[in-house]
């Protein structure tokens, strides 16, 4: 009788903590897509800001100037650069 209830017991308490489980991850995975959509955003506006920048200087001026063309480099380089990482990282995912 005592082995019934605790194999009872057991059983509900496995059940309650899938269920616990489930909505835990349930969660998880909308904040990750919620995360990666935001990736993806953020890589479409660094794409469109670097086709804008291109577009901006499209006689090459800007980069030619010491001051603005330094700039100019390292916003080109930092666009560069996460738009690779993103890149890298999505073709990871998809693995």
């Amino acid at each position: 009788m005592i082995v019934e209830i605790l194999f009872i017991l057991g059983f509900i308490l496995s059940i309650s903590l899938n269920i616990f489980l489930f909505i835990a991850l349930r969660r998880a995975l909308s904040k990750i897509e919620g995360f990666e959509e935001k990736i993806l955003q953020s890589n479409m506006m660094l794409h469109n800001m670097q086709s804008a920048m291109r577009e901006i200087d499209e006689r090459g001026m800007f980069e030619k100037d010491d001051m603005v063309g330094s700039i100019f480099d390292q916003l080109h380089t930092l666009i560069k650069f996460y738009s690779k990482l993103i890149i890298t990282q999505n073709a990871e995912e998809k693995k």
